[in-house]
């Protein structure tokens, strides 16, 4: 992703503002950019591929709801995990016990658990998640873990609307006169 202008940042923060969702998706090797756009939100990406020792994958724990509906963990591929939450409710991360590591090109590897791979925020009237995976995404149909977790995660914005909508209808209905 290229450097986004402050004028593009600022058309998506008042979508966002307005009751807007979005979506901002990582992954490992990339930050720079999204990071951009992702710091106007309290987010920050490392932009370092998550790696275990066992695996290419590694294992992120599900956390809280709409995402750990029939998702007890996900598997992060080529993935990143966020630095910077801010206040932001966490929705997966790796586990604190994890062998997983930051994949750096330098001969001294972070640790990584602990660190959140996905968290979201409500902005104005809008929703932000932040996630460190793009996989899911590009191949959602391969396992069905993949696809329960795109599911959730747009469970997560229609809910959202949803509510946002009723406060909306609410705020402008104007009691009925009864007879």
């Amino acid at each position: 992703m290229s450097i986004p202008s402050r004028s593009s940042i600022k058309v998506v923060q008042q979508f966002v503002e307005s009751g807007g969702c979005l979506l901002i998706l990582a992954r490992g090797g990339i930050a720079r950019g999204v990071n951009t756009l992702a710091e106007q939100f309290d987010f920050q990406f490392d932009g370092t591929t998550l790696a275990s020792p066992t695996n290419v994958d590694v294992r992120a724990e599900t956390t809280a709801r709409p995402l750990n509906r029939m998702v007890p963990f996900q598997m992060v591929h080529v993935g990143t995990a966020l630095t910077d939450v801010g206040s932001a409710t966490v929705l997966s991360c790796v586990p604190a016990d994890s062998q997983a590591y930051f994949d750096s090109d330098s001969s001294s590897n972070r640790e990584a658990a602990g660190n959140p791979v996905m968290a979201a925020r409500t902005v104005g009237a809008g929703i932000v998640a932040a996630y460190g995976q793009v996989y899911d995404f590009q191949k959602p149909l391969l396992q069905v873990n993949r696809r329960d977790i795109v599911r959730n995660i747009l469970n997560l914005f229609t809910a959202h609307t949803a509510r946002s909508d009723s406060t909306r209808n609410q705020e402008t209905a104007t009691p009925d006169a009864t007879t």
